[in-house]
């Protein structure tokens, strides 16, 4: 593993220390599959000259000190990863946040849906469904696309329609008033929130180990962690 690292091991250290951008996502990821076992360690701590073993026990010298060393590999690859996932996420998130806000502010859509209430309502009449205050998205589209009808009104989509266009025709161009609703229609909300409550996830590990070095206090010489998580924590 040492032959990809152009440093020496002691640079190595230094730059995990002060989270150097030398160190790759790759090169991190590689550290993390080789580090020191706990045996390797109580073996080093015997020798008092280290300079003088083979490279490799040279390297697992100077990196087994560092405080938390796989919590502080995990951190430092989410750094890197971060701004690239959130760049692959951010139209999506732009496109479902924008819709979200032409739905909230379509006239004709709050219009129309207060007309389907209203039919709804005239339809059920005294029954248990009549006199409803509102409803579920979901519940209207199975409900207009099954409901049956007449022929020239099969479901009761259709009867909307026809009471909209006598109504007022404007409403049912509503879908103008929200151009980014079909293209979000199309994103993966799931796999979004997903990828979403993934970067939460990880952030969440690395306030959490920001809080423990806080309080444990490890002294390093040249300690970057803390400093530098911070800002991208926040």
């Amino acid at each position: 593993m040492l032959s990809r690292f152009k440093m020496t091991p002691l640079e190595i250290r230094q730059a995990l220390l002060s989270l150097d951008d030398k160190l790759s996502t790759d090169d991190l990821k590689a550290i993390s599959k080789q580090l020191p076992s706990p045996e390797e360690i109580a073996r080093m701590k015997d020798f008092e000259d280290v300079s003088k073993l083979a490279k490799a026990d040279q390297y697992l010298g100077a990196i087994m000190t560092i405080p938390r060393l796989p919590q502080r590999l995990e951190s430092m690859i989410y750094r890197r990863k971060l701004e690239l996932e959130i760049e692959e996420i951010r139209p999506d998130l732009k496109t479902v946040h924008d819709a979200c806000k032409e739905l909230r502010a379509s006239a004709r859509f709050k219009s129309t849906l207060r007309a389907v209430l209203t039919v709804g309502n005239a339809l059920n009449g005294s029954s248990f469904r009549g006199g409803a205050c509102g409803f579920r998205l979901e519940a209207l589209v199975k409900e207009t696309r099954t409901a049956k009808g007449s022929s020239e009104c099969p479901t009761l989509l259709h009867y909307i329609a026809r009471v909209l266009i006598r109504t007022d025709p404007s409403l049912t161009l509503f879908i103008e008033e929200m151009p980014s609703v079909e293209s979000a229609a199309r994103i993966s909300f799931p796999t979004l929130q997903q990828n979403v409550q993934s970067l939460l996830t990880s952030l969440d590990k690395v306030k959490e180990e920001i809080s423990f070095l806080k309080q444990i206090r490890i002294p390093s010489d040249n300690d970057q962690f803390v400093t530098i998580m911070q800002v991208n924590a926040t």
